[in-house]
């Protein structure tokens, strides 16, 4: 993607910079990947359920997604 970036808009990239960015990239998102995440209405009391009833594994989907086993 960084690199992409730079390709599309006709800027030169040297690769140690590009190991910086990814780099600099990764320390970022993983520092903020939940910063003002929220459940979807309803997920909390579904998981207390769930738990409730000693399940330990759940597998979300999308709705409406179907999905073979």
């Amino acid at each position: 993607m960084i690199a992409h970036a730079f390709t599309t808009s006709d800027r030169q990239l040297e690769r140690s910079h590009l190991e910086d960015l990814f780099a600099a990239t990764v320390k970022d998102y993983d520092q903020n990947i939940a910063v003002e995440t929220r459940l979807y209405p309803s997920v909390q009391a579904s998981l207390e359920t769930i738990h409730s009833k000693g399940w330990l594994f759940v597998r979300i989907s999308q709705l409406g997604k179907q999905t073979s086993c």
